[in-house]
Formats: structure tokens, sequence, C-alpha cells
């Protein structure tokens, strides 16, 4: 390796995020090995970089639990950015019957200490700046004080600045102002931006002039609203373009025709993870319908919302979540219990999920879930850091790895 790493970004992955790690470095470099064009395999040898640095590093755990980390490269006075999810990972095991069950591996509370582990070693070998990049940033549903609770989100959010973290990028925080728990600049990134790009690409002109998207509550409706104006910047035939003249100077400005309405499910939620639909405010009767929300967890909420939408005459279904967390959990009313259960027996044709937590088996195979990368903003919004720059432009360009080759 070159000795020579000044003025490169220096990037540092934990064991939870390996393959979106890897996505991110081929930003700046080329992938050299044959082993990845033939079976989509990269790993941190294969990236030949010319503006960044993949930190060699080694984290392993003991046989008691715990885990240590060590840095094997100089990265005193550097800007290094540690990419690391946390959240629960799983391993597949057969049971007496032959079938297949998938056992906690890794928990959010190992992908974490991880995280902040790797953080200090930084600190202690004087690295100039560290930026925590956290595609999916667990505990952020903890956000506020319920009786004698703690308010997690807040604690983690200290845990991190106290452990030496300068900065966070994430993205599609469950709520905007958790950015406010930290003491340290947070870029919390949008992930429809690229996923309303891909949508738009698989819609029909038919579907995008008969189409609804759906809040599954009453809380999520802005999100659902600002997804509306990202998707309808895709759809060449709601736009046109008005000549102006200002001061003797000619410009076009576009005028978008808002053509998608917005539809919210009411809904009465009494205990974590289980919801029961109540009715849908908004018409959707022979409408195609996108159901946007920030992560799916046990998919409960999301198929009986998607069946109370059927019930209301939609014509197809389909559903963006930007973070599959997806725990498997039995559901008293249907008895199915993994999340792939309910929705190969739901009415939703295509549910849309970015890489920010990676699916376990099972949930690759499943013929209705289809992963859209979020590489490409991720890694122009750490080059906009590094640089100094503003990262406005990656919520200008929807450009992704699932846009020209299928995950």
């Amino acid at each position: 390796m070159d000795s020579n790493n000044e003025n490169k970004i220096h990037l540092l992955m934990g064991n939870a995020s390996t393959r979106l790690a890897l996505d991110i470095a081929k930003y700046w470099g080329c992938v050299t090995s044959d082993k990845y064009r033939e079976n989509k395999i990269v790993t941190s040898s294969s990236i030949a970089a010319k503006d960044s640095v993949m930190v060699e590093m080694e984290v392993k755990t003991f046989v008691d639990g715990e885990v240590s980390v060590l840095v094997k490269e100089n990265i005193r006075g550097q800007d290094v950015f540690i990419i690391q999810s946390f959240y629960t990972s799983y391993k597949k095991r057969m049971d007496e019957n032959g079938q297949a069950v998938y056992e906690a591996n890794k928990t959010v509370n190992d992908h974490l200490m991880e995280l902040m582990l790797i953080v200090d070693a930084c600190k202690r070998a004087s690295a100039g700046s560290i930026t925590a990049v956290i595609p999916y940033f667990g505990y952020a549903r903890q956000d506020r004080k319920i009786k004698r609770a703690p308010i997690s989100a807040r604690l983690v959010a200290d845990m991190l600045t106290v452990a030496g973290v300068s900065r966070v990028l994430t993205m599609d925080l469950h709520a905007g102002q958790l950015q406010g728990f930290f003491n340290v600049p947070v870029d919390n990134l949008y992930g429809a931006v690229v996923a309303a790009k891909y949508i738009a690409d698989k819609l029909t002109p038919a579907q995008r002039q008969n189409l609804m998207v759906v809040s599954p509550d009453v809380g999520g409706a802005e999100r659902a609203r600002k997804f509306i104006e990202t998707l309808e910047r895709y759809f060449p035939e709601n736009q046109e373009f008005v000549e102006t003249m200002v001061d003797g100077v000619t410009s076009k400005k576009r005028i978008l025709r808002q053509t998608v309405g917005l539809a919210i499910i009411d809904k009465e939620r009494k205990v974590a993870n289980e919801s029961k639909p109540m009715h849908v405010i908004g018409d959707v009767k022979d409408k195609t319908v996108i159901i946007v929300d920030d992560l799916v967890d046990t998919a409960g909420t999301l198929c009986k919302g998607a069946g109370a939408l059927y019930k209301e005459g939609a014509k197809e279904i389909y559903a963006f979540c930007t973070h599959p967390v997806m725990s498997d959990k039995l559901d008293a009313d249907s008895g199915l219990k993994t999340v792939v259960e309910k929705l190969e027996a739901s009415m939703i044709t295509t549910l849309f999920v970015s890489d920010t937590i990676p699916l376990r088996p099972d949930q690759q195979e499943c013929s209705k879930i289809e992963v859209i990368s979020q590489d490409h903003m991720f890694a122009t919004a750490i080059d906009c850091i590094f640089r100094k720059q503003s990262i406005s432009k990656v919520f200008d360009e929807a450009r992704s790895s699932s846009l020209t080759m299928h995950r």
C-alpha cells in the first residue's frame, strides 16, 4: 500500500455493513478482482483507489463475548469514516424436521459496542476526525420519555459523542428531531431520492397517472409528502418548461404538474410492533398505491395496511421502506411468523427496501422483496464531507448501482 496517505479518505468497516462498505469504496476506485466480476463478491484487497484508503483492521470476538479491535495501519491526523449499522443479524440452522430456522447471531448491542470500540481505537490512534457512517441507526424509535422509561436514542447519541465521534452520517432517522440529541454535526440522508427514481422507472405511464402514495400512519404523512415531491420529478409527462426573462436574460423554468395523491391509514397501536389499521383516509379505489415508511420490522402493520387498502379497492399495492429490519414475530390473527411468510400471503406486489441492513438468505430469495442500493448516495456524502463541500448535491443525483445492475 502507498505509504503516502495524505489527503485521502480513510474508510473502516465493521462486521455489520461489510457489503455496503465495499460497494461504497468502489466509488473512488475500481474493482480489480476477477472473482468479483464472476460472482459479484468483493474484498478490501480487490479495491484499487486513488482518493481513498480501505484501512486494514482486525475485529474479533473472544469466547466470553468480549470484542477486540485493532487498527493495523497508521491513521494519525487522517479523516476516518467508520461504516457500521447496528441491527440484529441471524444465522441459519436446520431443526429436527429439516426446516430452516434463523437465530440471532449478532444483536443490535453487539454491533453498537463494536462501533464504539472502533471509534475509541481511532481516537487513541490520533485520527484527525472520526465520522460514524451509520446507514441504519438502531434505537431511533426510543426517542421520548414514556413513564419511567429511558430515552434510549439520546443515550446512544451521548455514547457515540463521548467515544470520540466528531460527525454522524446516517439515513432516514425515525424522526428528524433526533439530530438534536447530538452535540456534533449530523447529516441525515433521504433514501427516497434514489428509491423514487428506481420506482419511477418501474412504473408504466398508466400507473404513474393513477398513483397514490400512502402513509401507514398519521405521523408519517410528512414523509409521504416528501416522497411524492421527489417521485414526481421523475415523471416526464408531468413536466413542462416555461421561458422567463429577467433583466434581459432568458431562462427556462420547470413546472411540475401534481398528479400523485396522498392517503393515510389511521391505526391504533397499543403494544410495540403491533397495530390495528382502522380505516383509510383518502380515495384509493382503482389506484396503484405505494406505501412509504422509514422501516419494516415484523411486517404485520405493513401487510394489514395493504389488506385495508385492498378492501378499499386499490388496484396494485407496492411499498418502500428504507430499512429492512425484518424481525420474525408470530401474528396471532394469521398464524404466520416470518416476514417472508407474511409478505407472500399479503396483497403487496413488491416491497422495495434499501441495503442499509443486509437481508438474510430467505429474504433474499423472496420474489416480493427488491433491494435498492444506497451506495452512491453514501459515497457522495462522504466525499463532500471530506472535501468540506455542501452535501446538498447528493439530493440532486439519483444514482445507484441498483439503477444499472440487478442486485
